[in-house]
Formats: structure tokens, C-alpha cells, sequence
């Protein structure tokens, strides 16, 4: 499929300080518009996005809704420049980023059980968050494991005891092979079809991973909600106790 190279101009601003995002034909350079206290600037599109709105039978009074998520590219006193999931660029007002949006940035910090931090983020709902938790080992991966720890307890060894041989395996399982490496994710959770339940997969709860979203990659991850250490959630960092 051919891909858009089409620029168009976005105003982020609209009348007075409403905040209110739209869209401008206009051309030119990037500058501040006085008699509308906004900024516009150009967007570029990466790839032909999929348009959900009949943008002809759009109708004054009509309402819209939007969700999506963002990368900062760029800061000033007057907005920032982002990148959203749908390779749109284009700049945004502080009141809008103030008032409408949530970050990973941590206000405060609650100790919470287990039970807890699982409720938090499959209450998560469409925010963005970042959670730390520990990767599941592939069966492939633990079975080598398993086989490369045996080779080296009978290496420069003639014969092992088998009962010992046995509990050292079943220890080195318990320890290592149940818990995989730590992984720290930036992202929000994914929902079913009907959008009204978040997915989950053998027990795991199915993430977008937004890295991997921005780069167009497969950004589908697992995590597995008994190995969470911790969860950003709103200004919130919930750590397991």
C-alpha cells in the first residue's frame, strides 16, 4: 500500500484558552496565531492511517470521541510536539496536556498486597502506565536450562547421588527457572472486540507495549500478574509489599 505523504497544518488551541484540538488547511511555516491564541504547525502522516469518521456527513452539533496515546518529541512555553500511535505529528496545548492527559511520572508512592496491584491495573481502564514484572520463561528456554545446570553438577564428577541430584534440580527450578528476567513496560491494556473487557491470555493479562507501538512492531505483550513489583498508575506508584 502506498504510503501518504501529505502535510497538513493543526491547531491546537482553537478560540481563547478552550484547548480544543483542530484542524487547519492553512499553509506556512510553524508560528503562533495572536488573534486566536493558538498554535499551528504542520502534521505529517508516516503511513495512510484508516479514517473512522465520514468527514462529509460531519454535522455542527455532532459529538466525537478519541483515544490516543502520545510520544513527546518536543517542549516549549507554548506546547509540546508529539508523535501519537497512528504516526500522526503535530503540537498540543499545555491546557490541554494539564487537563486531559496522564504521564508516568510519580507524585506518590503507596505499598499495597498483591491482590491489590493486580486490581489496580486491571482497573487501569484506557490510562497509560508503566509496570515492572517478571517475563515467563519459554518451555524451550527452561527445559536447556535445566539441562546445561545438570551437565555442569556431573562435570569433573564420576557419579552423583541420584536423591541429591534430584533435590539440587528441584532447587535450582524453584529459584530460577519460575521466574523470568525483569522487564520494565510503558503502555496501556488491551481490550476485547466489544472493548469492554481487558484481554487476557492462559491467566496473563495482555498489555500494549507502547515502544513497540510507536516503532510499528507487534506491540502485543503478556503479563503475568503474579510477578508485578510494581505499577505507575495516574501519578501513583503502587509497590507490592
Amino acid at each position: 500500500m502506498a504510503t501518504s505523504n501529505k502535510r497538513r497544518r493543526v491547531n491546537s488551541g482553537g478560540s481563547g484558552n478552550s484547548g480544543v484540538t483542530s484542524i487547519s488547511s492553512r499553509r506556512g511555516n510553524s508560528r503562533r496565531d495572536r488573534r486566536r491564541g493558538a498554535i499551528i504547525t504542520t502534521l505529517s502522516t508516516n503511513f495512510l492511517a484508516t479514517e473512522q469518521v465520514d468527514y462529509d456527513q460531519l454535522e455542527v452539533g455532532d459529538y466525537l470521541s478519541r483515544v490516543a496515546y502520545y510520544q513527546v518529541t518536543e517542549k516549549s512555553a507554548d506546547g509540546i510536539r508529539v508523535e501519537n500511535d497512528s504516526g500522526f505529528d503535530f503540537y498540543i496545548s499545555p491546557d490541554i496536556v494539564k487537563n486531559e492527559m496522564y504521564d508516568c511520572h510519580v507524585e506518590q508512592e503507596q505499598k499495597v498486597t498483591n491482590t491489590e496491584l493486580i486490581k489496580k491495573l486491571k482497573g487501569a481502564g484506557e490510562a497509560i502506565f508503566t509496570v515492572e514484572f517478571d517475563k515467563k520463561l519459554t518451555d524451550k528456554i527452561q527445559s536447556q536450562a535445566l539441562i546445561d545446570y545438570e551437565n555442569e553438577l556431573m562435570d569433573g564428577l564420576e557419579e552423583v547421588n541420584p536423591a541429591k541430584k534430584k533435590r539440587k534440580l528441584n532447587k535450582f527450578a524453584r529459584q530460577y527457572l519460575l521466574q523470568g528476567p525483569h522487564r520494565t513496560l510503558i503502555g496501556h491494556l488491551a481490550h476485547n472486540e466489544d472493548e469492554m473487557h481487558i484481554e487476557t491470555q492462559f491467566g496473563n493479562i495482555v498489555v500494549i507495549d507502547l515502544v513497540e507501538a510507536m516503532a510499528q512492531k507487534n506491540p502485543r505483550r503478556e503479563v503475568n500478574p503474579h510477578t508485578i513489583k510494581s505499577l505507575i498508575l495516574k501519578g501513583v506508584r503502587y509497590v507490592r509489599k
